[in-house]
């Protein structure tokens, strides 16, 4: 046990002569305390072909893969802002991954399918409601952003078994009506999330073709109004996200017609400050989006670091108090004992990641469950040395390294029964039978001093208030020689101030 309290203490002392970690650069008190905004842009860039018109020359020499990096490229040189590294994309299957919605997308899915297979057993009443099922639980779980193979499935199946309802019907009534406008609607958002689907006259009827182009048409007469990302979908995919600004681009284009559109949607007023629709010519769409993201992102306020807790460490003053419990390693009975108690702690930053530290704790140990401790333990323990920290803006770790003074009570201690039976009294209980002053462990109240650390870690509660968790030891030195504790192993959970 010495040996290992040596090496503890050499590793102690390694530790108290590392450099203080570095520090951030100070700000001069008339820059202003800005914070970079986390920001995505959802690629690729959508591009719609109306498929009725003329072949489309209007975007064929410019690359929409190309305008979406260099996009992602000028975010990602705007100081006020950062740019989640990955694509959106990857980030949001990694968030669904954590969701513990995966019962509700497999209820989607499976919906998907029975709607596929009752149309095709033309069955188009129950192939609507299971279709209709799984729309609603794709807007529910974003699987559309996810799965877009499964929703075009939904609206594609979902528009056909309308369309053969409408037909159905009976000619010019109401019926007929809402069928076929409930087929357009399914055909438009087929279209806003698979632009490149189509309907040839060769595979489907005319009917079909002709409602589909309609649809797409109508889109290409509205300016895209019905290809936007609603407010709610851009809601869910910042928080899953974890940004606080979304950028959307879209492109149209019929013949020689081309109409760019951009949103930027700012999750902290949950709305889209930025949502336009320009005609350009071909060759402008790349400079035109540009300049509508810089337009976009010049608009957006600076917004400021909150004084507290997100300001800087230095000169403030971290107090805190709580309950404290632990063991020794080396006492003079067979089986360690717990004590408990109260511990209070104070540090003072003197930089953003050192300062010092001063720190106590209050306990008692209980008998042991041998019984060799013959009287309650009490003990005072005070440190104080340097202390280092790392933060952000919720979460705090530091570690203390310093010299540990303890004050431990009298101390009475056998492991032998007639010493138990005597209460650690030195003395004969018959003639075959006695309490011997070799059995006993005394010692009477005495100081200790050694080399103490601690590590641990605070969360930010509110306003000025943090819970903390820490664990400590030492390694006493002084006195030389035996002491009857060494080595205490601990921890306290705190609640903490910080003035």
């Amino acid at each position: 046990m010495r040996r290992v309290a040596q090496l503890l203490a050499a590793l102690l002392l390694a530790l108290a002569a590392a450099p203080a970690l570095a520090a951030p650069p100070r700000r001069d008190q008339g820059e202003a305390d800005l914070r970079p905004r986390t920001i995505a842009v959802w690629a690729p860039i959508r591009h719609y072909l109306v498929p009725s018109a003329a072949p489309a020359s209007s975007l064929a020499e410019v690359s929409l893969v190309q305008v979406s990096r260099a996009l992602r490229a000028q975010v990602g040189a705007d100081p006020r802002h950062k740019l989640i590294e990955e694509e959106p994309l990857t980030r949001l299957l990694a968030a669904q991954r954590d969701e513990a919605q995966s019962d509700l997308r497999f209820v989607a899915t499976r919906s998907a399918q029975l709607g596929v297979e009752y149309f095709k057993q033309s069955d188009l009443r129950s192939a609507v409601d299971q279709l209709e099922e799984a729309q609603s639980l794709l807007e529910r779980t974003g699987l559309f952003w996810t799965d877009p193979t499964l929703a075009i499935t939904v609206w594609r199946t979902l528009a056909l078994a309308q369309l053969e309802l409408a037909q159905g019907a009976q000619e010019g009534s109401e019926g007929q009506t809402l069928h076929e406008a409930k087929a357009t609607a399914a055909f438009k958002e087929l279209i806003r999330w698979a632009p490149g689907e189509r309907f040839s006259r060769e595979d489907y009827p005319a009917e079909v073709v002709a409602s589909f182009e309609r649809a797409y048409l109508e889109h290409l007469l509205s300016q895209g109004s019905d290809l936007r990302v609603r407010a709610a979908e851009a809601k869910r995919l910042a928080t899953q996200l974890g940004v606080e600004e979304l950028v959307f681009a879209f492109a149209i284009s019929s013949g020689d017609q081309t109409v760019v559109g951009l949103q930027f949607f700012d999750a902290t007023s949950q709305q889209f400050v930025v949502d336009e629709t320009t005609r350009v010519a071909p060759a402008e769409a790349a400079d035109t989006y540009s300049m509508m993201l810089s337009d976009a992102l010049a608009c957006q306020p600076p917004r400021f670091l909150p004084p507290d807790p997100a300001g800087l460490d230095t000169g403030h003053t971290y107090t805190s108090a709580g309950y404290h419990g632990g063991y020794f390693l080396d006492t003079p009975t067979r089986s360690p004992f717990y004590t408990q108690g109260a511990s209070v702690q104070v540090s003072h930053m003197l930089s953003e990641n050192a300062g010092l530290y001063a720190g106590g704790r209050f306990v008692f140990g209980r008998r042991d469950t041998d019984g060799d401790l013959l009287s309650r333990i009490d003990m005072a323990r005070t440190d104080f040395g340097a202390t280092f920290a790392i933060r952000n803006r919720r979460f705090r770790l530091y570690g203390n390294v310093g010299v540990d003074v303890a004050f431990v009570g009298a101390v009475t201690a056998t492991e032998d029964f007639w010493c138990k039976v005597t209460g650690g009294e030195v003395r004969a209980i018959d003639s075959s039978r006695a309490c011997r002053e070799g059995s006993i462990t005394k010692t009477a109240a005495q100081a200790q001093a050694g080399l103490g650390w601690t590590v641990g870690g605070q969360v930010l509660l509110g306003g000025p208030f943090w819970a903390s968790l820490d664990a400590n030891s030492v390694i006493y030195m002084l006195p030389f020689g035996e002491r009857p504790f060494d080595i205490p192993m601990g921890g306290s959970l705190q609640l903490g101030y910080r003035f």
